[in-house]
């Protein structure tokens, strides 16, 4: 029986201009039947002036079980928990992102960490470049407009929840805001800001937002402590009235 290299794909969208992006429907592209990606770790740089992202991402592996044994797969199977190293081949499809190593022909054996380095462009559809009320720039994520697929590589399907972290860089003072377990992380350098949000709970990665801009916080104060902290942000010259607002309908 001749052998098939292993590989994973990925879903990611990378032309604006296609046809099926105007379907209701989305391709999933992904080989969720034999890899599934566990954990996903994020480094996003923001950069206001270019409309861009530059961006890393460690996909975190797990090949998926079926009715044969990893043995009768790897012949004796003393190879199963090896690592690979050196660089992988990866082709970049209309809505995928295909990669996979030469030498690997058992997903038992594929790598279990994968690094891609990539920046976003200024079109990039999963995010929405805007101004504030105060016009100061600002970006969000359409999130399930077309579930995050051109911000970063990732599987899609029902059965491919993971769990993720991520740091994302700004010019200190912008404000980074997104989906996560608890309130962010920030550390401070030469004029950066970087921002740490994580999730343990297992997701699709559909649901991961994300805005930055120059806004100002304010923590509202709940009579019920049993509700968790609520924080509000708004651009300065609209924050008194968001202030009086959060009071109407404090909980």
């Amino acid at each position: 029986m001749t052998k098939t290299t292993s590989f994973v794909k990925l879903c990611w969208e990378c032309f604006e201009n296609d046809p099926i992006f105007s379907q209701e429907d989305l391709p999933l592209m992904s080989n969720v039947e034999d890899i599934l990606v566990r954990h996903y770790n994020f480094n996003f740089e923001c950069n206001f002036h270019t409309k861009t992202f530059s961006c890393s991402v460690l996909l975190f592996l797990e090949s998926v079980c079926d009715a044969f044994s990893k043995e009768s797969r790897c012949g004796s199977g003393q190879h199963i928990d090896k690592r690979g190293g050196g660089g992988f081949t990866i082709q970049v499809a209309d809505w995928s992102l295909k990669i996979w190593k030469n030498s690997e022909t058992c997903k038992y054996c594929f790598p279990r960490l994968i690094r891609v380095s990539y920046e976003t462009t200024s079109s990039c559809p999963s995010v929405l470049w805007t101004s504030d009320q105060d016009r100061n720039p600002a970006v969000f994520s359409h999130g399930a407009f077309i579930n995050n697929r051109a911000l970063f590589p990732c599987q899609e399907p029902p059965v491919a929840m993971a769990t993720w972290e991520a740091t994302v860089t700004v010019a200190d003072p912008v404000t980074v805001l997104m989906s996560g377990d608890e309130a962010p992380r920030i550390s401070r350098e030469e004029g950066l800001a970087h921002y740490y949000y994580f999730t343990k709970k297992v997701l699709p990665l559909s649901t991961l937002c994300l805005a930055i801009g120059w806004w100002r916080e304010h923590s509202i104060q709940l009579e019920d402590k049993k509700y968790p902290k609520c924080r509000l942000f708004a651009p300065s010259q609209w924050m008194n009235g968001a202030i009086q607002v959060s009071d109407v309908v404090r909980f």
